[in-house]
């Protein structure tokens, strides 16, 4: 499948992301009615994570945002777009917006850590406490292709509670395979759960990389359900054969 350039990022060329490159010519050019069209659409997330809105705030574009906030775009998911293009205070007015008690500051720091912007990411981790989900943080830094700080994170977690499966399977459907199966070697053969990953990688559109963990699973193991179910909440298809 092709890629598709959206606002300078390279995405797979499905209808998920024409959807999503719809909803932005829309939204810049302020066509309402058009836009409006689109309500059921505004939120739709493609196999980077980013909605319409966080793309728009990435890149700094906040009139388009605010008409999409008019027309019901969810604040988390733009307001972890611009943590992720390093638009922090756009971000900081979204989370004011939300409020104490509606920002989800996990979501919105782990689009910061997927953009590497670790001294924001660091600064929201001290504001959450003990409510910081480092797994998610750090899976988010992985997809980005931030290994170090992935790492450093996860020596904070410690062995108990780093959750590897986790961190490599969103590395791996951000394509950042190296990463994904450097973590995998670290969880061993009983540990590491080779269906979440692929599941992960499908839904990322890395159909080369889930067909060669599918292989590795075997008949008996492969949930090959789980994979497609995964690859079709991505937009993307593919063909589950038993060998």
């Amino acid at each position: 499948m092709s890629d598709i350039e959206i606002l300078g990022y390279r995405f797979l060329n499905n209808a998920t992301n024409r959807k999503i490159s719809e909803i932005i010519k829309y939204a810049e050019t302020s066509n309402n009615d058009e836009l409006s069209k689109l309500k059921n659409d505004i939120n739709i997330i493609n196999e980077k994570g980013f909605t319409a809105g966080g793309l728009l705030a990435s890149r700094g574009k906040f009139p388009a945002c605010e008409l999409l906030i008019v027309n019901g775009a969810d604040l988390h998911w733009i307001a972890a777009g611009a943590a992720q293009g390093g638009q922090r205070e756009y971000a900081e007015d979204l989370i004011k917006r939300l409020g104490d008690k509606k920002a989800d500051l996990n979501q919105i720091v782990a689009g910061a850590a997927q953009g590497g912007n670790a001294a924001y990411v660091n600064a929201l981790i001290e504001c959450l406490g003990e409510k910081a989900n480092l797994n998610q943080i750090a899976a988010a830094a992985a997809q980005g292709g931030h290994n170090a700080y992935a790492e450093e994170l996860i020596k904070r977690l410690g062995d108990k509670k780093a959750d590897l499966n986790r961190i490599a399977a969103v590395a791996a459907q951000g394509g950042k395979v190296a990463y994904a199966e450097e973590l995998i070697k670290r969880l061993g053969d009983k540990k590491a759960d080779l269906n979440r990953i692929a599941a992960r990688a499908a839904q990322g559109g890395q159909r080369e990389y889930a067909e060669d963990l599918i292989k590795r699973l075997g008949d008996k193991k492969a949930d090959l359900n789980l994979i497609a179910a995964a690859a079709a909440q991505g937009g993307h298809k593919m063909r589950m054969r038993r060998n």
